[in-house]
């Protein structure tokens, strides 16, 4: 299984008086996630099935939106576990997929970074936007393999490159 670790792009600040979970991705946010979305579904392998998993607060499901116009087919799912990084939870919800998969979680930082750690031991640095793949086996207990990490630079201009 492939998990592609996806933070949100840049969004209304968390001081504005909007509520945590209303607040959007900014025109300049929205912007820059149409221009690097396309840079991770180069990396895919369009051939498994590709799910994509979203934190339910607003500017993290604009992203996985945003993303999955660029991936037909793919099916998105919002969790709850999501917006806390409960990873328990994440790997139950696992257990149930095939193992062919390549599932994108769209959410927050700081559980991104740990997650990284957990699934890979590498804790990298998710700029909103970023994103990396880890190759994992869910039924076993060790560590996966990091396959790429990308800043959304990196990525805008590997979308250029594949289109």
């Amino acid at each position: 299984m492939i998990i592609v670790l996806l933070r949100h792009g840049p969004a209304e600040k968390s001081n504005s008086g909007i509520p945590d979970a209303e607040r959007q991705l900014t025109g300049q946010g929205l912007a820059l996630m149409n221009k690097s979305l396309p840079g991770v579904s180069c990396f895919l392998d369009r051939q498994s099935g590709i799910r994509i998993w979203s934190s339910p607060f607003r500017r993290a499901a604009q992203t996985a939106d945003c993303l999955a116009g660029f991936i037909p087919g793919a099916s998105l799912d919002l969790h709850d576990f999501l917006i806390a990084g409960d990873f328990r939870e994440f790997h139950r919800n696992l257990a149930g997929l095939p193992e062919e998969t390549c599932l994108i979680v769209v959410g927050h930082e700081p559980w991104l970074g740990e997650w990284a750690e957990t699934l890979c031991g590498c804790h990298l640095p998710f700029a909103k936007g970023a994103a990396a793949a880890v190759r994992i086996d869910p039924r076993l207990q060790e560590e996966g393999r990091l396959l790429w990490f990308a800043q959304p630079d990196a990525l805008a201009a590997v979308a250029g490159k594949c289109r």
